[in-house]
């Protein structure tokens, strides 16, 4: 079976966008660090803090952030492991599935990671689109969200095409982008409502119940697809790294950036009942050129995450079965 899979790879071509054994590696332990800062900013993260704290949930600020630090470092375990067939020989998940499915058999997985993925690009790409949207009313007057979600598909689709190398230059810009708007957003949240946070947040006594076990479980399943298809990206990570050394690449990449995202999320429903981020805000943040930058923010975090998680093992899928090219595999 595994000689047939690799037959079937070398006929398709090797390169770094075929699903033949990578053996050009792209990314080193920095670049691949920042891909997963990139990848796992997005309104999901945001959504997700938003809902452990009243008025949705019943944890407090300790108990929210305790729980996501649980619940994504088990995550992190579990991308480590799902990763070294993809990091060792170089597969992606698409081919690592034949080991169990078959030749044929493995569209069935296939199919169970890019439904979701084709899910969760549409509710991203609508979000950045609302963001350009809001940006475009401020600046030029233009309010129009259908041409608004048109472009920001194009966009992300241009991306897209220029492959794993591009890819790697869009998360590592991105992730340095990311980190400093993140920085803006907490202080603009903690300095509006210091009083709120301390009544609603740390005074609140919260649950060690069962609300804290389905908070780990929240953020414990969120990245269940990332570790589905690791090998997507553990592929592209250069052979030297051990196994220990790119679990911590997992940790450091996700842990602390999702707990930020969820932190600044969790505070924000927690003070304001809401977790929409552009309506959000579009009122706390009284310069406009930082508004934009911000809103600018939330949209490009949408593309990074996007591009990464949902777009690369879509493409796969469809490389696999439609036998596309990798960039005929993005028009879909």
């Amino acid at each position: 079976m595994k000689e047939e899979g690799l037959a079937v790879n070398k006929e398709k071509g090797f390169g770094e966008e075929s699903l033949a054994p990578q053996t050009n590696r792209i990314m080193g332990n920095a670049s691949y660090t920042f891909a997963w800062i990139a990848g796992v900013i997005n309104i999901n993260s945001f959504m997700m803090g938003a809902a452990l704290v009243p008025p949705s949930g019943k944890l407090n600020l300790v108990q929210g952030a305790l729980a996501m630090l649980i619940g994504v470092t088990i995550i992190s375990i579990a991308m480590t492991w799902n990763g070294i067939p993809g990091h060792r020989l170089g597969i992606p998940f698409i081919v690592h599935t034949r080991t169990c499915f078959g030749m044929k058999g493995s569209l069935f997985p296939g199919l169970i990671r890019s439904l979701p993925a084709v899910l969760w690009y549409g509710i991203q790409s609508w979000i950045g689109a609302s963001a350009i949207n809001s940006v475009l009313y401020m600046v030029i007057g233009f309010d129009n969200m259908a041409v608004c979600f048109i472009g920001f598909q194009t966009l992300q689709i241009l991306l897209s095409i220029l492959g794993f190398k591009g890819i790697k230059w869009l998360e590592n810009i991105g992730a340095v982008f990311i980190i400093i708007a993140l920085g803006y957003m907490f202080l603009v949240i903690y300095n509006t409502y210091k009083f709120e946070i301390m009544t609603n947040l740390i005074d609140y006594k919260g649950s060690w119940g069962m609300p804290f076990l389905a908070g780990i479980t929240t953020f414990g399943g969120t990245y269940t697809t990332y570790v589905i298809s690791m090998g997507d990206l553990s592929r592209e990570l250069r052979k030297e790294t051990g196994t220990k050394v790119m679990f911590l690449l997992h940790w450091i990449g996700t842990v602390p950036f999702t707990m930020f995202m969820a932190v600044i999320g969790l505070m924000v429903s927690g003070t304001t009942g809401s977790w929409d981020p552009i309506k959000l805000f579009t009122e706390l943040v009284p310069n406009k050129p930082l508004l934009i930058a911000t809103l600018l923010f939330i949209a490009f975090a949408q593309v990074t995450t996007n591009v990464l998680h949902n777009v690369v093992p879509s493409s796969y899928v469809f490389m696999e079965y439609l036998n596309f090219s990798y960039r005929k595999s993005q028009l879909p």
